[in-house]
């Protein structure tokens, strides 16, 4: 009795370890969703700023660079909850393969043993989703971030007189490639 109440309380904790995992993945996505709202929202009051002013060129360049941004960040925002969707997702699935060990070992029923480990390989699935939007998410979050660099680059290069020794290299879109 003694190894079976083991291999019991064994199974149950596997799904633990990996709800665990996706807890830390929620907690940090749901950090990046405020991030990526606040930026939106700081963004929007500047849109509303450009219609009191009078047009110029380097003004057509930043609402241009608004309106990217919150395109981008739009997209972030959409993946970002497709993420947590797959996360939580996958902590329900792990907490349903845990009780399922549970119950399969209290009704010792050898034909339904697939059960549980079919709710972990899809909770596994459905983290593995998660982690790929993630990703996903952060190259949207660089492709964002070079485009704004690349603005103050060319707000730099507009000073008089120029502030920045001209052998500094700006990262660009494309040096992440290489």
């Amino acid at each position: 009795m003694g190894t079976l109440a083991s291999a019991v309380v064994s199974a149950m904790i596997t799904p633990a370890v990996m709800i665990s995992a996706c807890s830390g993945l929620i907690l940090s996505t749901s950090n990046r969703v405020g991030r990526v709202v606040d930026r939106i929202r700081g963004l929007s009051n500047e849109a509303d700023t450009f219609r009191h002013s009078a047009p110029s060129p380097d003004q057509e360049k930043r609402r241009q660079l608004v309106a990217s941004q919150l395109i981008m960040l739009s997209q972030r925002l959409i993946t970002l909850r497709r993420a947590l969707i797959a996360l939580y997702s996958s902590i329900g699935l792990f907490i349903a393969a845990s009780i399922g060990f549970g119950f399969l070992a209290l009704i010792d029923n050898i034909y339904v043993w697939w059960m549980p480990m079919a709710l972990s390989l899809f909770g596994g699935l459905s983290f593995l989703i998660g982690s790929l939007l993630l990703l996903s998410e952060s190259r949207l979050a660089v492709t964002s971030t070079l485009e704004e660099v690349a603005f103050a680059q060319h707000l730099i290069e507009l000073s008089q007189p120029p502030i920045i020794n001209k052998n500094v290299q700006f990262v660009s879109r494309h040096s992440l490639s290489r």
